[in-house]
């Protein structure tokens, strides 16, 4: 057998060498971001199994950020989001870095709702403001101003009118430890009585331009005491879901009493977790 001399080697395997070389370069060369689904990043989102109800009145659920986050960091914290009043999707919760009218960014509550586009359907609090468009979709939306800091609040939504068409709902926030309340404003709903559909959304979700995810601060939150139509309801099932295509800096963790931990920050690994038809690692807690 006639061995090839070792020149001869390096010519025939030398341009598969350097092609394997540039791309190893090419990706040490790319920020980390840059690996990820563009933003916004929802690091972690937990479905809750509602029990059936009559027509809606109220909704409300409790939200624990046990240490600050930084302005500078645009952070959505969704206590009731990626619900469903009759057909109509909904979502509430609190953001910091949340452009103003005025200019530059603070820190807001909002409370929106898909297939909408129309001002006639929104009506802002005193001091608040709206927004209707259709990057995400058709939507509208009230916000208003609020200083949330680490601490407990309660978000709530109440029917406020209705009429044979139509149903008004009022999204407000109140710090429990001071008992200070925001009122974000009203939404308009199709229908007179409408009924909460079966499963509600809560999650922690990175919005804006793309960071490096070491960088995501450290915290965690706690959603859990709901209450629908006044009554204190324990969700049977809570399912938390983590896209394998989001930096996985979220982990969730059962908690007494129907409530659900996450703590943001630093790396987790979900790759013991099954997986759903979709690709998503997912975790169910009972109580």
């Amino acid at each position: 057998m006639t061995r090839q001399p070792p020149s001869s080697r390096r010519r025939r395997f030398g341009p598969a060498l350097a092609a394997i070389l540039a791309v190893l370069l090419v990706c040490v060369a790319i920020p980390a971001s840059a690996l990820w689904r563009p933003m916004p990043w929802s690091l972690a989102t937990v479905w809750w199994d509602l029990p059936r109800t009559g027509p809606f009145r109220s909704l409300s659920m409790e939200m624990d950020v046990l240490t600050d986050l930084p302005s500078d960091q645009r952070v959505y914290l969704s206590a009731i989001g990626l619900g469903t009043l009759g057909a109509t999707r909904f979502y509430g919760g609190v953001q910091t870095g949340a452009r103003v009218p005025e200019g530059g960014r603070d820190r807001i509550a909002l409370f929106s709702r898909w297939d909408e586009r129309s001002p006639d359907a929104m009506r802002p609090a005193p001091g608040g403001f709206t927004e209707s468009a259709g990057y995400e979709g058709d939507f509208i939306s009230v916000r208003q101003r609020v200083p949330w800091h680490g601490g407990r609040y309660i978000v709530s939504l109440d029917v406020s009118e209705s009429d044979s068409a139509h149903t008004w709902v009022r999204m407000t926030i109140t710090e429990t430890a001071t008992g200070r309340s925001w009122d974000v404003g009203m939404l308009r709903f199709p229908g007179k009585d409408a009924v909460l559909g079966p499963r509600l959304a809560s999650f922690v979700e990175l919005y804006g331009e793309a960071i490096a995810p070491e960088t995501i601060a450290h915290t965690t939150i706690r959603y859990g005491g709901l209450r629908i139509n006044g009554e204190a309801v324990i969700p049977g099932k809570a399912t938390v879901y983590y896209a394998p295509d989001i930096p996985p800096y979220a982990a969730a963790r059962r908690q007494p009493g129907g409530w659900v931990a996450i703590d943001m920050g630093g790396r987790h690994d979900h790759s013991h977790l099954p997986r759903a038809k979709d690709g998503r690692f997912y975790e169910s807690f009972a109580w």
